[in-house]
């Protein structure tokens, strides 16, 4: 299960058994929300997000919600490499993007 980011505490993460829609799995204080990708003609024009174990707060919530929309194309492009074999080191952001 390659971890891909962490920003501000949430784990975004891939896991290899996954199956469509492109998705990813986001993680924090042992909730969970899936987060969907839906692409078209090769770019995300949907981003989706499912509660699949307890709940993020209003607050992590935006932080997931913000950091996809400014990285919904990175993540496709993660999904896309690890399905090739690359390999992944976690990129940890502690600071708020803007």
């Amino acid at each position: 299960m390659p971890k891909l980011y962490e920003y501000l505490g949430i784990l975004l993460v891939l896991r290899s058994d996954d199956h469509e829609p492109i998705h990813f799995h986001a993680f924090h204080n042992g909730n969970e929300v899936a987060v969907l990708l839906y692409v078209k003609n090769g770019i995300v024009h949907t981003v989706r997000y499912q509660e699949r174990k307890g709940k993020f707060s209003p607050a992590k919530m935006r932080d997931l919600k913000e950091f996809v929309s400014k990285h919904k194309n990175a993540l496709l492009l993660a999904y896309i490499q690890y399905n090739l074999g690359v390999r992944f080191k976690t990129v940890k952001i502690t600071k708020r993007i803007k």
